[in-house]
């Protein structure tokens, strides 16, 4: 969208995903149900309950990938303490679903499709260790671009993310 300060490119971006309806009339998007449309506004704030969160988690639950982590590692600590077939059996059937979900989401190359967008995006240096509540407002940016990247949504909306990338990481 192209268009002088004020003229609501925005306003029109955060009604398209939802965070806003309009004043009057309204608007309707077309397209397949399970369209993932994922966004970053001008003007990045992460929520706070993200802040104590390493940037490698934060990345990967772009795609759900460290909840499935924490889940598989639950289901096989329980394993370790279980005795009755029948309980086990109907574990293991839970667990080989988790598994194929995460499977499906190439969880276990997950960590390399991270680093080759960090570096996409120009967070090469940054450790995958430190938490967001670390970073520069810019890395903090770049961070939000590269966690819906990973996400692989159909649709990307990015409001004026120039402003937080050099010319490498936006010609990557």
């Amino acid at each position: 969208l192209v268009g002088e300060n004020g003229a609501g490119k925005t306003t029109l971006l955060r009604m398209i995903v939802g965070q806003i309806s309009p004043d009057r009339g309204k608007l309707q998007v077309s397209g397949r149900r399970s369209t993932r449309v994922s966004y970053v506004p001008q003007y990045l704030s992460l929520d706070s309950r993200h802040a104590d969160i390493n940037v490698l988690v934060y990345v990967l639950e772009g795609r759900g990938l460290y909840t499935l982590q924490q889940q598989l590692h639950d289901i096989e600590r329980q394993m370790e303490k279980m005795r009755d077939p029948n309980t086990i059996s109907r574990v293991i059937e839970q667990y080989q679903s988790i598994q194929q979900i995460y499977l499906d989401l190439n969880g276990y190359v997950a960590e390399d499709q991270v680093i080759d967008i960090l570096s996409g995006v120009g967070l090469d240096r940054i450790d995958l260790d430190q938490t967001v509540a670390s970073l520069s407002g810019g890395q903090k940016t770049r961070l939000a671009i590269a966690r819906l990247l990973f996400a692989d949504s159909d649709v990307l909306l990015l409001d004026e993310p120039t402003n937080h990338l050099d010319e490498e990481a936006v010609d990557w």
